[in-house]
């Protein structure tokens, strides 16, 4: 059976849903392009004044580390490969769907957010400096019963 035909509204006679009415945690994320210095002089930088573009989630540019996320988590070695302190909401408010402010500079690093086993949780995604002549949109992937990536 194909995934689509098994998507339905929320709560009908037929098929009740049981949606959390508590919400534990809520999270307003801005997705946007900005730009990083270019710090390797062997990379090609394209972006203005000699940066690189980078996408970004709250003005946070996404490092891989060298050590699996999960893996540090679970042998509570985390410190040092990621921090803890990812940001809830933007660092700033402007016009989301506006021209974008003037520092479009984003942080690159390696944060994440811990939560509790069953947190509730309501994410909000906003799409800011999206290029208009962009053929890619912000998709939300369910990647399990539970799992949620995006």
């Amino acid at each position: 059976m194909k995934f689509n035909r098994k998507i339905r509204s929320l709560a009908n006679s037929k098929f009740p849903a049981k949606v959390p009415q508590k919400i534990d945690q809520k999270f307003f994320f801005t997705v946007g392009l900005g730009i990083s210095p270019c710090s390797n002089p062997n990379k090609t930088c394209q972006g203005p004044n000699n940066t690189m573009l980078a996408a970004s989630v709250n003005n946070v540019s996404f490092v891989m580390p060298s050590t699996a996320l999960l893996q540090a988590h679970f042998f509570k070695k985390s410190n040092g490969v990621y921090a803890t302190d990812f940001p809830a909401n933007p660092p700033v408010k402007f016009n989301y769907t506006g021209n974008p402010p003037s520092n479009i500079m984003v942080t690159s690093c390696t944060k994440v957010v811990v939560l509790k086993f069953n947190t509730s949780v309501e994410i909000v995604m906003q799409d800011t400096r999206e290029p208009s002549s962009s053929s890619t949109w912000m998709q939300f992937l369910c990647g399990g019963p539970g799992t949620w990536e995006f």
